[in-house]
């Protein structure tokens, strides 16, 4: 091992001295994940070569997909699928990023007592995953696997569960060709084809209704008439957030105990998936009690779960229950924490009732409470036949200078789901511009 000696000074005049530990794999953790009993030491792309400047001048200079293609070469420590589309109307996807070559799956506990699981590389260029100009017209990504079971090597296992990537493909296909207004509409679709799929089993169980209180079958009633759209106006989507969340915990947590709060959301929401789609398993049962419940007991008991949270949280009135009452969303400043600030310099944005979840296309996914965390960070409409006929918005606004009257100022047309026109072209943006800001030398 190398080591390294950190010294650590505090204000007080405290000295500390911290040995650090390196192998040609990566730096030792363990002692920072409190582990004695084994020495774990971490391999990560992130530590070696990388040059995402470079693709990004690259890409502003292609002229077509080759030179595409060789900019997202220079990518490596942060994956990403980046889409390709230009004036000829030709269009792709491809993968940007460091994939190693190693033994098996990639994301446990390895043996390093041996060279067996060490990287052997990175898989070349030309090896990674694409599409180019696909026959069905057209490329699509929502976090989702983008390749299949027998590609040779191990990228990773936190996909996301295909709803929102079947949403995106369903829409698509309704009409032969698609215009602005329809991807208007697809970036800000909040419709759920998890709840699409996870609902009617909850509806299976109507002949259970009489042991239902009155709240419970208000809130049943609900689910019968819903169209599967998280809607910050509807109750059915907080009905069905509490129950999701109600299930996951009384499929795994009896089994899993205190784990469960450690386990990967996606991995809660695949086993879900792979239940409804394929049956129930033997872990439907709740081994902490004498009788075998069945995937209908499961679900009846989280139902009522459910609406119980809902009902000591937000009262027995369902009126009260819109998901937009519930899933808020601030933009909160680093310094907007402090009251006294936000309330002298207004760092933070409005409070607003947002809707969708994480199996929306129009994404938003949230922490304890209810608070948004994650959403799209921009969304653009590219029109490559007219680039001045091009749209955009952004949760903030184009400054980040809080005195600024453009600081927070597309936040609400962000939640709303509305755009801006985006001027391209030079004359565009001179016809367009409000002010000219000019620099001179002293």
């Amino acid at each position: 091992m190398m080591l390294r000696k950190e010294i650590i000074k505090s204000k007080k005049g405290r000295v500390d001295t911290l040995t650090l530990k390196f192998t040609h794999r990566g730096p030792i953790i363990s002692g920072f994940n409190n582990i004695d009993d084994a020495v774990l030491s971490m391999r990560w792309s992130g530590y070696d070569e990388s040059d995402e400047l470079k693709t990004v001048f690259e890409l502003n200079r292609a002229s077509g997909w080759e030179d595409f293609k060789t900019a997202l070469s220079y990518f490596r420590s942060i994956s990403q699928n980046v889409a390709y589309a230009d004036v000829n109307g030709n269009i792709g996807i491809a993968i940007a990023g460091g994939i190693p070559v190693r033994k098996d799956y990639g994301s446990i506990i390895r043996s390093g007592e041996t060279d067996e699981y060490d990287w052997k590389g990175y898989v070349s260029p030309q090896h990674l995953p694409f599409s180019y100009n696909p026959e069905n017209g057209y490329v699509s990504s929502a976090n989702n696997k983008t390749v299949t079971d027998d590609y040779p090597f191990y990228i990773s296992f936190r996909f996301y569960v295909p709803y929102r990537i079947n949403r995106i493909r369903q829409m698509i296909e309704e009409k032969d060709k698609l215009g602005i207004e329809d991807f208007k509409r697809l970036v800000t679709d909040q419709h759920s084809d998890f709840a699409a799929l996870l609902t009617p089993y909850i509806l299976k169980l109507k002949d259970r209704l009489p042991e239902m209180n009155s709240t419970e079958q208000a809130a049943f009633n609900t689910l019968e008439k819903w169209d599967y759209e998280m809607n910050s106006s509807k109750t059915s989507p907080s009905v069905f957030e509490f129950f999701t969340k109600c299930f996951s915990r009384n499929l795994l947590a009896d089994e899993l105990g205190d784990l469960y709060d450690k386990l990967p959301t996606q991995l809660r929401d695949y086993y879900i998936y792979r239940i409804l789609i394929i049956g129930p398993d033997e872990w439907v049962n709740n081994v902490n009690t004498p009788e075998t419940e069945t995937l209908d007991d499961i679900i009846f008991k989280s139902f009522k779960d459910g609406i119980s949270i809902l009902n000591d949280n937000y009262g027995s009135e369902i009126s009260n229950w819109t998901w937009g009452n519930i899933l808020k969303i601030t933009l909160e400043h680093p310094m907007g924490s402090v009251k006294m600030l936000d309330r002298l310099f207004h760092l933070n944005s409005d409070t607003y009732a947002m809707g969708g979840s994480s199996h929306t296309v129009c994404p938003a996914t949230y922490e304890e409470g209810f608070k948004v965390t994650d959403g799209a960070s921009e969304r653009h409409i590219y029109n490559t036949a007219d680039w001045d006929e091009s749209y955009t918005v952004i949760p903030t606004g184009n400054s980040g200078i809080p005195a600024s009257e453009f600081y927070l100022s597309q936040t609400k047309t962000y939640v709303e789901g509305r755009f801006y026109k985006d001027p391209f072209t030079e004359d565009a943006v001179k016809a367009a511009a409000k002010y000219r800001l000019r620099l001179k030398p002293s």
